[in-house]
């Protein structure tokens, strides 16, 4: 995949190199334009780079679920009134710093992911920082002379769980990513979890919104996308039919209009959940 986003560059320029970890190795990738048989081709050779940055602190690792995660994000944001992934895309493109924020169940997560992995810096290391599990001994070796500005320039660092830092904490991550430049030297995400201390969370967002002159990233949750909750729910029940191998079901008269009805307080992984207990539990085949 990534091989075949780099031809029609390659066959632009003439040429291109890009850095892409693989395991514990990084690998550098040329692609050269060539003339093979009459016809214009792209030729690539990989030279491996040698080890990558070790993670040894607690909560810190390197994102791995991005095929997973462009599966379920694409699945959820991919059309619909306001074609959240084209804004997703536009933010991955800018190079801002980023903070993607939503109710339990929106996909915060995966989302941030695929921002990470679709931006300017995707070829590149995408280091994930889960600040509930780091703690300060961990904050302390990562804010150190060897810890993030160690980072080579272009790194993509996602932030999980924010709010579940103390605010003081918070404040000190700010002033250390501020004081050291670090906008102009990695990518920083930050998704946050929204909807249960409001002001709170309104407080933490505006303040990486004005220290850090972020862009701001909404998912909206279930009830808020009422006009297209037919197809998001067909494409559920098809998926997970898919995933049991069994065909789509008949819904007895009215089955529809409760599910269309309900609010799904907790988004789309409890409307996958039912889904499949539908199934599950449906009588020949009919709900």
């Amino acid at each position: 995949k990534l091989l075949s986003r780099m031809v029609p560059t390659v066959l632009a320029d003439g040429s291109c190199m890009v850095s892409r970890p693989s395991g514990n190795k990084d690998y550098a990738i040329f692609g050269t334009a060539i003339n093979f048989n009459g016809e214009q081709c792209v030729a690539f050779r990989l030279r491996s780079e040698g080890f990558r940055l070790p993670v040894s602190t607690p909560g810190v690792s390197f994102y791995q679920n991005s095929e997973r995660d462009v599966v379920r994000v694409s699945r959820h944001y991919g059309g619909g009134d306001g074609n959240l992934l084209l804004r997703a895309e536009k933010i991955a493109q800018s190079g801002l710093p980023a903070v993607i924020c939503g109710e339990l169940g929106t996909l915060v997560g995966p989302m941030t992911g695929y921002i990470g992995m679709h931006g300017l810096l995707s070829e590149r290391d995408c280091c994930v920082i889960d600040c509930a599990q780091v703690g300060a001994k961990g904050w302390a070796k990562l804010l150190g002379q060897s810890g993030l500005l160690s980072f080579r320039t272009g790194t993509a660092i996602l932030f999980e769980n924010l709010l579940d830092m103390p605010d003081s904490a918070i404040e000190n991550l700010i002033d250390f990513i501020q004081a050291s430049d670090l906008t102009g030297q990695l990518r920083l995400l930050f998704s946050l979890t929204t909807g249960v201390f409001p002001q709170r969370e309104s407080t933490v967002v505006k303040l990486i919104c004005d220290r850090l002159y972020s862009v701001v990233f909404r998912l909206p949750p279930v009830r808020d996308r009422a006009n297209e909750l037919p197809q998001l729910l067909e494409s559920c029940f098809t998926s997970v039919c898919a995933d049991m191998g069994v065909r789509m079901p008949e819904f007895e008269k009215g089955a529809w209009e409760l599910l269309l009805r309900y609010s799904w307080p907790r988004n789309y992984p409890q409307m996958y959940r039912a889904a499949a207990q539908l199934l599950v539990d449906s009588d020949g085949g009919v709900i």
